[in-house]
């Protein structure tokens, strides 16, 4: 029972993992080209933001920030099911690995929105508590708790909000 509450988790960590990566692996070579791509977006989307948001010329919107998120997820997903299926039993290490993967990915999406934004505040929160329970002995089992739930939800209902279904 515990693993099925927990696979959910795992897959959008794993998502958010892989969609970093993607970004990771096309930013290779220039640190400083994923600034620019950003900049280059928010450029683009500067005139449907609020006031609030125009100051930070480099932060995304808040369905930006969901795409990515979304995007992260779904490669996590993919990941995690790789995992599960690749005909070892996963160790607390190989979830270990997966949710450090997952707060990596967020932590590297939220950074690129606007502080103020609820977005980033939610895939702040749920970094948060991927981060703790990667830390745990017992990843798994840490990872199934109700804050991480609760971030989780908070994170969906946010993407909701800014016009992207998603759920973490």
């Amino acid at each position: 029972m515990i693993r099925t509450r927990v696979l959910p988790l795992l897959l959008t960590g794993f998502s958010l993992v892989a969609l970093a990566a993607c970004g990771d692996k096309a930013t290779e070579s220039s640190g400083a080209a994923a600034p620019t791509a950003s900049a280059s977006a928010t450029t683009t989307a500067a005139p449907t933001t609020s006031a609030t948001t125009a100051p930070a010329a480099a932060a995304l919107d808040d369905k930006q920030l969901c795409e990515s998120a979304k995007k992260a997820n779904a490669s996590m997903k993919a990941k995690f099911a790789e995992t599960m299926t690749s005909g070892s039993t996963p160790t607390p290490a190989d979830f270990a690995k997966i949710l450090t993967g997952v707060e990596k990915e967020m932590n590297a999406v939220a950074a690129t929105g606007a502080p103020d934004s609820e977005v980033t505040a939610g895939l702040t929160a749920f970094a948060k508590e991927a981060g703790e329970a990667a830390a745990a002995a017992d990843p798994a089992s840490a990872a199934d708790n109700p804050e991480f739930a609760k971030a989780g939800a908070t994170l969906s209902a946010s993407c909701g909000k800014a016009g992207v279904t998603v759920v973490f």
